[in-house]
């Protein structure tokens, strides 16, 4: 059975639209990526993008 996994496009607007990625150094190869990850069992959709962005960017003030 595949895993089902989540992903985030994180946008803010300062005068201009901003689109967050970010690379991973431990893995360089990996390139530039987007929050996501996988959802835990009985896990909504929506509360696994906001865990996941959380886990890898610190950012807890969002919405969907």
């Amino acid at each position: 059975m595949s895993r089902i996994r989540v992903a985030a496009y994180v946008l803010r607007h300062r005068g201009s639209w901003q689109l967050l990625v970010f690379e991973q150094p431990a893995h360089p190869d990996a390139g530039l990526q987007i929050p996501a990850g996988g959802i835990r069992p009985q896990e909504s959709l929506s509360a696994a993008v906001l865990r996941e962005v959380g886990e890898e960017t610190g950012l807890v003030c969002l919405s969907i």
